[in-house]
């Protein structure tokens, strides 16, 4: 603990080396791919399709490309994100999620509402568990009653960013998760700023009502989609977005075990 009580920042654990090198050779495929010659114009181009700055400059981002120097986390972490946009490799998994979960066979996923997925949940969100871990089975937070077991949503999960994508009927998500076990003595300044696991994925839009499916599978490594399924909280509100349902991912040491099936998450929107 830091002087006057207050818990010291996490820090953000450095990508691994072969996470790195996978992002340097999908970047230098992309580059060679659309004929950006200079790494300025690369860079301008990372940062007109993010919307935001990358934190380093030209000179910077060539020395990642050729592994000269070691890039801060910060920016290895956006040339993901972008790198999820300008690929769009979840485009036929979100094209099959979206007529799965319309229910209705051959429906276009561009029938669905783009426009409301996009000013309605794209943003960064923090990820609360409900009470007492992944396989809680507490009611609902409506129900919930003060001084009976643990507060509903009590405990930090993960950071997930949901972007939007040029002329894309998805977003693209992207997860980092600071607390996989659901331990109910995690810090929220711990788990949202210290990534165990990251995930990508991609989010869609039902036909129906105010919910939303996001599809996540863990970097770097062959496993089954983690499902977020979820709807809005609050519908008649803007300006704090929260999404409340269920997480369902398989334990990757036992594949025969839904791990955590009735996990009921919160999905809350942070300021911009």
């Amino acid at each position: 603990m830091a002087s006057g009580g207050h818990e010291k920042p996490a820090v953000r654990p450095a990508f691994s080396e072969a996470e790195r090198a996978d992002v340097r050779r999908q970047l230098a495929a992309y580059r060679h791919k659309e004929g950006f010659k200079s790494a300025l114009a690369l860079l301008q181009h990372i940062e007109a399709t993010l919307g935001k700055e990358l934190g380093c400059d030209d000179r910077r981002l060539r020395r990642f490309l050729n592994d000269t120097h070691r890039t801060a986390d910060s920016v290895v972490e956006l040339l993901i994100r972008f790198l999820n946009i300008a690929l769009a490799p979840y485009a036929r998994l979100a094209e099959e999620t979206a007529r799965y979960f319309s229910r209705t066979e051959g429906r276009d996923i561009r029938e669905h509402d783009v426009d409301k997925l996009r000013q309605t949940i794209a943003g960064t969100y923090h990820v609360y568990l409900k009470g007492r871990g992944r396989n809680s089975t507490l009611p609902n937070d409506d129900e919930w009653v003060p001084g009976t077991t643990l507060p509903p949503f009590e405990i930090p999960y993960g950071v997930l960013k949901l972007d939007p994508l040029p002329d894309a009927p998805y977003l693209s998500a992207y997860e980092e998760v600071g607390n996989p076990d659901g331990n109910p003595a995690a810090s929220e300044t711990s788990v949202f700023g210290d990534a165990v696991a990251r995930f990508l994925g991609c989010a869609v839009s039902q036909k129906m009502g105010s919910s939303y499916v996001i599809v996540l599978r863990r970097m770097q490594e062959f496993s089954l989609p983690k499902i977020y399924l979820v709807g809005e909280k609050y519908p008649e509100s803007r300006t704090n977005t929260v999404l409340t349902g269920a997480m369902i991912e398989r334990n990757r040491n036992e594949l025969s075990d839904i791990h955590g099936a009735a996990a009921t998450v919160k999905l809350v929107k942070q300021p911009d």
